[in-house]
């Protein structure tokens, strides 16, 4: 049966013509090396969504039951981190100025934990790749609200 899939595939793949639509809104035809790599380019992103996808229970998961040793007195300027604070996970930043910022860890897109990006002092989705500046704006999607201030 697989042998009969493939050629069947194979078959249907050679009558297809992958058809892009363009800026001026009409369609164009890619035909050759192009269509090739569009065809690699979309398998690629398929892998991608497909990873994210089995992987996102896990990291839901895992974020929840991370523990930290830290605490918000023992925070560098600059420095962030999830920390436990009255027995609930709060995304902490302290500033270079040593303000201290407090969130809500919960990544708006689909709830995943947040970790803090040391080197980009960003707030970083481990599931979908969100990402929010240290005071919890989101700048980079999926995700389109901010995280919540505690």
């Amino acid at each position: 049966m697989r042998g009969r899939l493939t050629v069947g595939l194979r078959s249907l793949e050679a009558h297809i013509q992958v058809r892009i639509l363009t800026p001026q809104h009409k369609l164009a035809l890619i035909s050759g090396e192009r269509q090739n790599i569009v065809r690699l380019k979309l398998m690629s992103d398929l892998l991608k969504i497909t990873t994210q996808g089995i992987l996102y229970p896990k990291r839901f998961i895992e974020g929840r039951l991370k523990k930290s040793t830290k605490t918000i007195s023992s925070l560098k300027d600059g420095e962030g981190a999830i920390l436990t604070v009255e027995g609930k996970k709060v995304a902490v930043y302290k500033s270079i100025g040593g303000k201290i910022d407090k969130l809500s860890p919960v990544c708006k897109h689909l709830g995943c934990i947040v970790d803090f990006n040391q080197k980009d002092k960003t707030w970083d989705c481990p599931c979908h790749g969100s990402r929010y500046k240290a005071d919890g704006t989101v700048f980079k999607g999926p995700s389109k609200k901010n995280l919540d201030k505690i």
